[in-house]
């Protein structure tokens, strides 16, 4: 007889590569069996325990153990407010930090302190990191900077960032503007109005809004001329040349009209070829042209003869006829204005 000493195997069932289900079995040493029967016996005894713990629950419910509740509920009461007022600590921290940046930031802006020049060096370094790390592309972020540094009484770092400014943007009309003020404001007047008549020239006339842009440095070049350059005749050039090119804007006629106004000795002959220039141009409307015959009868009023003034006062009759429906509509309008 052969004797076979067969030990405790551990068996299962598994899937084979082509489908079929084998059994599978292999022996387990006698350590392996001895931890999973010590495993077994721990859980089997953390059972027990938990079972005791239920019942020792059910009995506190039932009225028994209060005190240890009353400890309880006010270990988690402490905890809670210990939690809230941590939260109101953070709260009260990052309060702090905001009114800190805050004070600090109107310091920057507002306090006499910050006129010595280590001051104006941190603000300065504060722009220049911005412009060169932080925001390279922000023209507005220059401006700033430029307007600071101007401010401060340093013009040419101003005029340098400007000119960095448009060689990048050159049809940024914010940044050319800046940059026709500052040399105005640093009596440059000779400067200004190169920058003011190149401006001109490299603005495209094709389009409409690049049309009305011209019309517009057009006429803030002839205010220049006439206010600060005390050059009318330059002035009024500056405006017939664009009004050859829009001739059915009628701010260009009324600031021809008031340059000739404002001259010393009044310039009569230049207002009435002005109001009647409006009144012949075929791009105004018929409304437009009241308001030139209204300005007429008045400046004839006080400045030309009788015959021109009843011309005027004829033109005026003329106009209120072809306007009349126009008349009513406003008047109607201005009504609803004055009854809301």
């Amino acid at each position: 007889r052969i004797m076979v000493r067969v030990g405790v195997i551990r068996g299962g069932r598994m899937r084979a590569v082509d489908g079929t289900q084998v059994m599978r079995a292999e022996p387990i040493s006698q350590t392996d069996l001895d931890r999973e029967k010590q495993a077994a016996k721990e859980k089997e005894s953390k059972a027990k325990a938990k079972e005791v713990r239920t019942e020792e629950d059910k009995k506190e419910d039932e009225g028994f153990g209060e005190e240890e509740g009353d400890k309880m509920d006010t270990t988690e009461k402490g905890e809670k407010e210990k939690e809230a007022d941590g939260e109101e600590g953070e709260v009260d921290v990052k309060q702090k930090f905001t009114d800190d940046v805050d004070s600090e930031m109107k310091m920057v802006v507002n306090s006499s302190a910050w006129m010595e020049k280590r001051g104006w060096e941190a603000v300065r370094d504060v722009y220049k990191r911005a412009c060169i790390v932080h925001c390279p592309k922000r023209a507005v972020i220059r401006m700033k900077w430029a307007a600071f540094e101007e401010n401060v009484e340093n013009a040419e770092s101003a005029r340098e960032i400007l000119r960095e400014l448009v060689a990048k943007y050159p049809m940024l009309l914010e940044a050319r503007m800046q940059q026709i003020d500052l040399e105005r404001r640093q009596k440059n007047h000779d400067g200004a109005d190169k920058m003011y008549t190149k401006l001109m020239k490299q603005i495209p006339t094709k389009h409409e809004k690049y049309k009305n842009m011209k019309t517009w440095i057009a006429m803030k070049y002839a205010r220049f001329q006439f206010k600060v350059c005390h050059d009318v005749d330059k002035a009024l050039a500056a405006l017939r040349t664009a009004l050859k090119k829009e001739r059915g804007n009628p701010r260009l006629y009324s600031q021809i009209i008031d340059m000739c106004y404002q001259r010393s000795p009044i310039d009569v002959n230049g207002v009435t070829a002005a109001l009647e220039l409006a009144l012949m141009s075929k791009d105004l409307t018929n409304m437009e042209k009241l308001d030139f015959v209204r300005r007429k009868v008045e400046f004839m009023q006080e400045f030309g003869d009788v015959g021109r003034y009843r011309d005027a006062w004829d033109q005026l009759k003329a106009f209120r006829h072809l306007c009349s429906a126009d008349l009513k509509i406003e008047a109607k309008r201005r009504k609803e204005l004055e009854a809301e």
